[in-house]
């Protein structure tokens, strides 16, 4: 009944799209209207602040993708077969045996120059992009011979915890350091633009002065954010972007019945991480996160370790995105 609502050609003035369920967010005795996935729609009779709440556009919807997949492509599959679990787990392990990543820390910086190390040992021009003293996204890039971009990004800071942050978002990074070195060979038709953002958790400022620097925003093809990709019960992934966008939602939803036997859910009403940076900009985008129903319980908390993590989700996650970077690649 409360999601009919989301077809209404004028929305009443009062509903609202809860855009943070972060240790600051208050509840203020709202009412919920739909609550599905990370779609949760809340009427007041008041005001909301914008840090928490944004006003629904009548478009927002969640839902499971039921078209089926495509056929496996070779080019794909050999790709996929380079994934190596092992080494997703070890960088995992060495992200969260860090004291913090908290953004202002002496081991958030001494993690910036060291992704930034590793990244050009594996033979990819990687450079860093500072916007506070001491507080840098990594950009790294594999060249390609068009002018069209393929993005994909993960933050790496946490919110301060010491020895956590395993899921949130050491999951991200490990995935995006694999998909380099799986891509190591792979001859690329576009620029792959590998972006490692700072300060996700202060409010996007990694991936807002990436995009507030970019030139030609035409040229990208698209967007694909990890973020919080390794903690799961039954086996949904979500797919997040903005009404607009929500095509690119479905190739990933395809890509995920092709090669994985993950559920794929698409939320259409983005929020709460970096892939926002791109849809305010008009860049197509899309996240990858944990079925939001079952959330990791200790998202922001110190029990976010490795304990936790399933790492049978997490590899099919990393392969649909690594299969969508070669769909998009391809066209």
């Amino acid at each position: 009944m409360a999601l009919c609502l989301l077809g209404m050609k004028s929305m009443p003035e009062n509903l609202y799209l809860v855009a943070s369920v972060d240790q600051h967010f208050e509840k203020n005795d709202l009412n919920t209207i739909a609550q599905q996935g990370r779609l949760w729609i809340v009427e007041s009779s008041k005001a909301l602040p914008e840090h928490s709440y944004r006003k629904i556009t009548g478009r927002e919807k969640s839902y499971f993708f039921e078209s089926s997949g495509d056929d496996k492509k070779p080019l794909v599959e050999s790709y996929l077969r380079l994934f190596e679990p092992a080494r997703v787990r070890e960088d995992i392990i060495s992200l969260s045996a860090l004291r913090t990543r908290e953004v202002g820390s002496d081991e958030n910086y001494q993690l910036t120059l060291d992704l930034m190390k590793k990244i050009k040992k594996l033979g990819v021009e990687t450079s860093l992009q500072c916007f506070s003293d001491k507080v840098c996204n990594v950009v790294a890039v594999k060249k390609g011979f068009t002018k069209k971009k393929i993005i994909v990004v993960a933050h790496f800071d946490s919110v301060g915890e010491e020895f956590a942050g395993a899921d949130d978002n050491a999951s991200g990074v490990a995935g995006i350091l694999e998909m380099i070195r799986v891509l190591k060979t792979y001859k690329n038709q576009h620029d792959l633009i590998f972006l490692l953002t700072n300060a996700e958790e202060l409010g996007l400022y990694g991936s807002q002065k990436f995009v507030s620097d970019l030139k030609n925003k035409e040229e990208i093809q698209v967007a694909l954010n990890l973020d919080m990709i390794a903690y799961n019960h039954d086996g949904v992934i979500e797919f997040e972007t903005s009404p607009e966008f929500e095509q690119y939602a479905e190739v990933l939803g395809r890509l995920t019945k092709t090669y994985t036997n993950l559920i794929p859910r698409l939320t259409i009403g983005a929020w709460g991480s970096d892939h926002v940076s791109f849809l305010n900009a008009g860049i197509p985008a899309v996240a990858s996160i944990e079925h939001w129903e079952t959330k990791n319980p200790c998202y922001h908390q110190a029990c976010d370790t490795i304990d936790a993590l399933n790492f049978d989700y997490l590899e099919n996650v990393i392969k649909v995105n690594l299969s969508a970077i070669l769909f998009y690649d391809q066209r």
